[in-house]
């Protein structure tokens, strides 16, 4: 597995700074992919969208992967025209985002 830095895409400002401060290693990421739940689509409606994102490859089930991580705890795999949708809600996912989703709850 290869974690790349992450990566800011927004205005600047505190959020720009958390990014530089967010990391993730091996381990960390491989955890928060274990804590994560699956979707058929993607859950952005669930999450909030951080616009900081570590990316990296994986090798699973026989196959290599490219990953993104979003700093609000959703992650895709992306293989040729296959993607899969994961996110991660738990308390246990806490270390590992950046901002942890209430599910939108009111």
């Amino acid at each position: 597995m290869a974690v790349e830095a992450p990566r800011y895409h927004g205005r600047g400002g505190a959020e720009a700074e958390a990014c530089k401060a967010w990391r993730l290693d091996v381990a960390d990421v491989e955890q928060l992919f274990q804590l994560s739940e699956h979707y058929d689509s993607n859950p952005y409606h669930l999450y909030y969208q951080v616009s900081c994102a570590i990316t990296g490859q994986l090798f699973w089930d026989g196959r290599s992967w490219d990953f993104a991580i979003d700093g609000g705890g959703t992650a895709t795999w992306t293989n040729g025209s296959e993607t899969r949708y994961l996110g991660c809600a738990a308390p246990a996912c806490e270390p590992y985002v950046m901002l942890l989703t209430d599910m939108m709850s009111p």
